[in-house]
């Protein structure tokens, strides 16, 4: 890999994540002012909850993931085994996050908000390729 291409990845990577950043804050900012102080810290109280699941729904398998990858001849063989495993630990944690609040008797809007952000687990299947491409920088 030249040092053009290095460059170029990593300024890519940066770009993305500052750009997740600065969209991040923005929304923050426009939520909190839209929603009041006790609004704003009941919807923060929900997405706490909710990534309590998203580490549970990882698995703790990114470095050891990229890791194997970057020493692998069959990728596919790795990431395939990697989505069987967020699909199971994925499953897991949307059925705790989902079934916990109403056993601890969660409020009506709470459980609703609950159910509304727990799509946000599934996302985490979208990380699978950046752990190709981060196993594959030198």
């Amino acid at each position: 890999m030249t040092s053009n291409s290095v460059a170029h990845v990593l300024g890519g990577i940066f770009l993305q994540h500052g750009i997740r950043l600065a969209v991040g804050l923005v929304t923050s900012l426009g939520l909190a002012r839209h929603l009041g102080p006790g609004a704003f810290g009941s919807y923060q109280t929900l997405m706490s909850w909710m990534l309590v699941f998203v580490a549970i729904g990882s698995g703790g398998l990114q470095s050891v993931v990229i890791q194997k990858l970057a020493v692998s001849v069959a990728p596919q063989t790795v990431l395939g085994t990697v989505f069987r495993l967020r699909l199971i630990w994925v499953g897991l944690a949307l059925i705790l996050s989902t079934a916990l609040p109403f056993s601890l008797r969660f409020s009506t809007d709470e459980i609703l908000g609950v159910l509304i952000l727990a799509p946000v687990l599934i996302l985490q299947f979208a990380d699978l390729p950046d752990y190709w491409f981060q196993s594959r920088m030198e």
